[in-house]
């Protein structure tokens, strides 16, 4: 029998109307990036149901739910923080699972937790490899924000959805716009500034505050993102990760760097990035528009 902690955890999950929904492409592209983050084959977002946890998305798995009681969310999604088991073969907790001992191997776990706003836990964002690993810190505060998305994309959900109907997780511009542009500085001065330039240019603008949060955006957009103007210096994933990160998109955005403090090093390795388009802060309105303009005839 449940204790009333638990009765109250599971109301507010099924207070989403989430349960055993058909699949969504928001939350299946923060999976995905999750997996491509940790260079790993297995992602899932994952529910805690009573006696089930069960895959709202998922990367690399067949099965629609696992027990509660043989898996890894079933203790991670408790957890105050990320829950990570580098090696499960070396954990007594998990070393004689089926999805460890048994045909799928599994090794590595990391899984960041979803918490609703009244504090419980509905589940965790999690990533599964077959080979042990020791993730970065860039890794696992990656992965929060990408589970902190997550959070968002449900509330958004149950405020305008009803059960099983797919909802669009951000207001977009009409399909078919070719001109998405994305800014991303940590600072909200520099953001709002560079916002209402590009609107007066014709832009729809989007905007993150980190590196990290940008990737999500661009997923949840479908691709539909032409132009990221971008600070270097930011928490979570600075500028020039997120430059990397971007090159290895199929046809990706134009890009412009922004920062205070440009030397020869940061130079370099944007230029070996791919990024020629460079713009120095303070900056006037004239300069971001010629620095735009260049930045969209490279991508030509």
């Amino acid at each position: 029998m449940a204790s009333d902690p638990e009765n109250a955890r599971l109301s507010t999950l099924r207070s989403y109307s989430v349960l055993d929904t058909s699949a969504e492409p928001a939350f299946d592209g923060l999976v995905r990036l999750a997996a491509e983050i940790f260079g790993a084959p297995t992602a899932a977002m994952t529910l805690v149901d009573a006696d089930r946890c069960w895959f709202k998305a998922k990367v690399g798995l067949d099965a629609p739910q696992l027990p509660r009681d043989v898996s890894f969310c079933g203790h991670a999604f408790a957890s105050s923080g990320i829950f990570v088991v580098p090696d499960a073969m070396k954990d007594n907790r998990f070393k004689d699972l089926p999805i460890v001992a048994g045909g799928a191997g599994f090794r590595f776990y990391a899984g960041a937790p979803l918490r609703a706003p009244d504090g419980h836990s509905l589940g965790t964002l999690c990533v599964l490899d077959r080979i042990p690993c020791d993730p970065t810190p860039q890794q696992l505060s990656i992965l929060s924000e990408l589970a902190a998305r997550v959070m968002s994309l449900l509330e958004d959900r149950r405020e305008v959805a009803a059960p099983d109907i797919p909802v669009a997780p951000v207001s977009i511009a009409p399909a078919g716009s070719d001109n998405l542009v994305l800014v991303v500085d940590d600072e909200d001065s520099v953001r709002a500034f560079t916002a209402e330039v590009l609107k007066h240019l014709g832009h729809a603008v989007f905007s993150a505050a980190n590196g990290a949060d940008a990737l999500v955006r661009i997923a949840e957009l479908r691709g539909r993102v032409r132009l990221v103007v971008t600070d270097l210096s930011m928490p979570v994933m600075g500028g020039l990760e997120l430059v990397r990160a971007l090159r290895k998109q199929p046809n990706p955005p134009a890009i412009v760097a922004m920062s205070g403090h440009f030397n020869q090093e940061y130079r370099a390795q944007l230029r070996a990035a791919g990024v020629t388009c460079m713009l120095g802060k303070p900056f006037s309105v004239d300069e971001l528009k010629l620095a735009i303009l260049n930045a969209q005839s490279v991508a030509r």
